[in-house]
């Protein structure tokens, strides 16, 4: 019986620590010291006090892993305005070691619309869009902008970064 329980304890445990890592727990204490900074060895150090919100507002609670949203759209057109369908158009976001990259092609109105998700929250601002024309009509072209950080809901975000481009005839 008690070797039942024991192994019955023994496969319990194993799965809820497995379920505790799949949904992101830790249970590790971190003491901040006086200044900001996480330290982790510091026992003798007190733990910065947590504020309570005030009455009536709500308790925001983050949970599962943060992520990134990046959102692109534009249109491609001709030096008379018209739209190029079947443009491809790369997306890198951030640098080039650790960056974002995306493909996609233009619609029949010239529209390219692009979302790339990202498994961390990324500090990245800027933004290379590369085009070029698979049928080699139009000459390759690249964009290179800053995003602007805006707060939304307590949250920091991207906004949308959106851009009419014209290619040239080679």
């Amino acid at each position: 019986m008690k070797i039942l329980k024991n192994r019955f304890l023994n496969i319990f445990n194993l799965l809820l620590s497995a379920m505790i890592t799949l949904f992101g727990i830790s249970c590790k204490t971190q003491k901040v010291v006086s200044d900001g900074a996480v330290n982790n060895d510091a026992e003798d150090q007190p733990a910065r006090r947590i504020e309570r919100p005030e009455q009536g507002e709500p308790i925001r609670v983050l949970y599962g892993v943060p992520m990134t949203v990046y959102r692109v759209r534009g249109n491609v057109v001709n030096e008379q305005q018209e739209p190029i369908k079947n443009i491809k158009v790369e997306v890198e976001i951030g640098d080039e070691d650790n960056g974002i990259k995306g493909e996609t092609r233009t619609d029949a109105d010239g529209v390219f619309n692009m979302v790339v998700n990202q498994r961390f929250i990324s500090e990245a601002d800027n933004i290379r869009l590369k085009f070029s024309d698979p049928m080699e009509r139009y000459q390759s072209d690249s964009i290179d902008s800053r995003m602007d950080m805006r707060q939304e809901n307590n949250f920091r975000s991207q906004g949308m970064f959106q851009v009419t481009h014209e290619l040239k005839k080679k």
